[in-house]
């Protein structure tokens, strides 16, 4: 941000947006850039490549920013730039070129988030809010997409059945709270739909041999839709020939512009930089899209179809009820946060969630938080575990419980704090675990949505209790536009 004014200044002869375009031909990497200059200060001139940029249209007014969210308050009209694209701004209008001066016609949309959804609307902080939204943003991934008889449809995403049974591959790539989230659609594309399928850590993917080809889905997830190594990602499956679908939460992103096609979490704007319900609303988005591809591939009966939908659509309101309970998982969290390390456990559907629960806990409390397989317990981890050493583990009911039972004993024989969640009516941990919080009967699927939720809570009760900033955790961003 220092070089590049030199720069400008260099290019400069009287026409400031000229020497802007010079000095951006000679810039590689990723930006986003507003500049003016005081000899012509009634031009505003923004400018983006791999990173994100947007202009906002109010009533004889103008804003560049780099989210949507930060010019709700003032507009819903908006010019996406596109990639290497520059826009100047004067009291006129708005016009974007290419970085040669090539005019084109910019991406208008309307954002119909309210202005309400940017505000924290009385709780004490942006997370908190969030997590409260769950419900609406479970049901919102839901709406208009599933019929009681199963039939899943996406708007922006409409391949024909015949192309998606070619398929025999599903990649989903992601970073941090978007890998687990592509973990457990992993699970879900196998059991359900019969496909193999792959989860990865996009900044990995884009490095390694590539072993895909045509007959590959590539799932992108990213709630801004401007992650870079994701983008990155789904570029070298493009030029692979894979079919690409981004799963975000930002109309218009690079992702979505990017993609064959989107996904949309239709979750409203996420504030708090740890991400809440946008990774419910993802993990959603993932089990309709492994209906979908279980539905073309004629792998799942129409019970099970109607099982699937029974669970998913009784998540928003055993979500509330999760919430209602929110007091308990304050108490926990005081109890809790004493200590210094956790080490979070699950098996199947409840690894990932594992997962995202140590990354929830390390990113707003600084604790150290970890989290393994139920199975890789006795295979190194297990020896960290004393009494100052809790262990979360996920016992929810599923195909692994019985396993899951059998760790916790191992872990309270080394005289570990345990707090299990539990499903309703399970005693088989009552008077062995620590703590129990219990947790609606449901899908395997459907049980990592409502364990995530408790998770949350945890974790902002745990961070609260110590003072930190939940929303604005130290050395961390909403959307890591750079690799």
């Amino acid at each position: 941000t220092e070089v590049v004014p030199h720069l400008i200044e260099s290019y400069y002869n009287g026409d400031f947006l000229a020497a802007v375009r010079f000095a951006l031909k000679r810039i590689t990497g990723a930006y986003a850039l507003a500049m003016f200059s005081t000899e012509d200060p009634e031009l505003l001139v923004g400018a983006r490549l791999n990173a994100p940029l947007v202009v906002g249209l109010g009533d004889d007014e103008y804003y560049i920013a780099s989210d949507i969210t930060a010019i709700i308050p003032y507009t819903k009209r908006v010019l996406v730039l596109g990639e290497g694209e520059v826009a100047a701004v004067t009291p006129l209008g708005a016009e974007v070129s290419t970085l040669d001066g090539t005019t084109v016609k910019p991406k208008l949309v309307h954002v119909d988030w309210d202005v309400s959804q940017a505000q924290k609307g009385g709780y004490p902080h942006f997370m908190l809010k969030e997590i409260h939204e769950a419900p609406e943003a479970v049901a919102n991934a839901m709406r208009g997409r599933l019929t009681d008889d199963g039939v899943v449809s996406f708007r922006e995403f409409s391949p024909a059945n015949k192309e998606l049974a070619r398929l025999r591959e599903v990649l989903l790539l992601g970073m941090g709270t978007s890998r687990h989230a592509a973990l457990l659609g992993e699970l879900a594309i196998e059991d359900w739909a019969g496909i193999h399928a792959r989860a990865m850590d996009a900044a990995e993917f884009r490095y390694r041999r590539p072993t895909f080809g045509r007959d590959a889905l590539a799932v992108v997830i990213t709630q801004s839709g401007e992650t870079a190594d994701t983008l990155a990602g789904m570029r070298l499956a493009k030029d692979r020939g894979a079919l690409t679908v981004a799963v975000t939460n930002v109309f218009a992103s690079s992702a979505t512009r990017d993609a064959d096609g989107a996904i949309y979490l239709h979750s409203g704007p996420e504030i708090g930089v740890a991400s809440t319900k946008t990774f419910l609303a993802h993990l959603v988005s993932l089990y309709l899209l492994a209906m979908r591809l279980a539905t073309a591939h004629g792998r799942v009966s129409q019970e099970r179809k109607q099982e699937l939908v029974a669970s998913l659509r009784q998540l928003p309101d055993q979500v509330r009820g999760i919430l209602e309970r929110e007091k308990e998982v304050a108490a926990l969290a005081h109890k809790y946060s004493r200590y210094r390390s956790f080490l979070y456990t699950g098996r199947g559907f409840g690894f990932p969630v594992a997962l995202e629960g140590a990354l929830k806990l390390k990113e707003i409390s600084y604790i150290h938080a970890e989290g393994v397989s139920g199975g890789e317990l006795k295979h190194g981890p297990i020896a960290m575990l004393d009494k100052n050493f809790p262990v979360i583990a996920i016992c929810t009911a599923g195909a692994t419980s019985e396993k899951m039972v059998n760790s916790v004993h191992e872990v309270v024989a080394r005289d570990a704090p345990v707090l299990a969640l539990v499903t309703e009516g399970d005693t088989s941990l009552h008077g062995v675990a620590t703590d129990l919080f219990t947790i609606p009967h449901t899908e395997e699927a459907a049980a990592a949505v409502l364990n995530s939720v408790v998770l949350q809570l945890f974790a902002y009760h745990v961070a609260v209790e110590l003072g930190q900033n939940v929303d604005q955790p130290r050395n961390l961003a909403k959307s890591v536009t750079v690799e």
